[in-house]
């Protein structure tokens, strides 16, 4: 039983593996932190990490994207001069999660529903209208 779970774990990364990044042919360059009052970055997960219940557990740099089996937080790191209005996750285009108030990590339960490659966007808006975002493709199943 043991093999066939492995078996089917090392079958999942090699899907992720070759499958094309979904949503990366954006030409945005983000701003630096210079550049604005306001600047996010997801912390975790990074591309290219296998995550088992949140834990990451292997660097894997020829993965394009978090391989992510069950649930998992996403950490962000935000530096400001302003006050923060908002905190918004999406998941391929659609909100998730609206923060206006700290921690602005935010979980991802078990179910991610279809396809298996996502990609998560998070935006930080401050008071007086300045934007980041940051984003990461990543392999979800559960």
């Amino acid at each position: 039983m043991k093999k066939k779970i492995v078996g089917i774990f090392v079958c999942m990364l090699m899907i992720a593996a070759a499958l094309p990044a979904v949503g990366t042919t954006d030409n945005y360059e983000k701003p630096t932190e210079s550049q604005l009052s306001i600047f996010i970055e997801i912390i975790e997960p990074k591309e290219g990490w296998v995550y088992i219940g949140g834990t990451p557990r292997w660097n894997l740099p020829f993965l394009s994207r978090a391989f992510i089996l069950g649930q998992i937080t996403f950490k962000v790191d935000i530096n400001s001069t302003e006050l923060i209005e908002c905190v918004d996750w999406y998941v391929d285009g659609i909100q998730e999660e609206q923060y206006t108030s700290p921690p602005y990590d935010w979980s991802w339960g078990f179910f991610s529903g279809f396809p298996l490659v996502h990609k998560v966007v998070v935006e930080v808006i401050d008071h007086i209208g300045g934007r980041s975002t940051d984003s990461v493709m990543v392999f979800k199943i559960f």
